[in-house]
């Protein structure tokens, strides 16, 4: 088989989101997160984590390629 163009395996994607508390800006990979949500009727995936800088909870959305 060969391959025409090399994706990337969903535990690589890269999720990015910004605390609205402190203003950090994070990225991380899908394996560092605990639980990706979809929104069925919008159609986009997220996560909920906790902000490593001053605790709040925010969003992380996937990047898009």
């Amino acid at each position: 088989m060969e391959i025409i163009k090399r994706g990337k395996p969903p535990c690589d994607r890269d999720w990015f989101g910004s605390c609205h508390a402190c203003g950090s800006e994070m990225r991380a990979k899908q394996s560092e997160l605990k639980k990706v949500e979809e929104c069925i009727r919008e159609k986009y995936e997220f996560a909920h984590a906790k902000c490593p800088v001053c605790g709040a909870d925010f969003v992380l959305y996937p990047k898009e390629d």
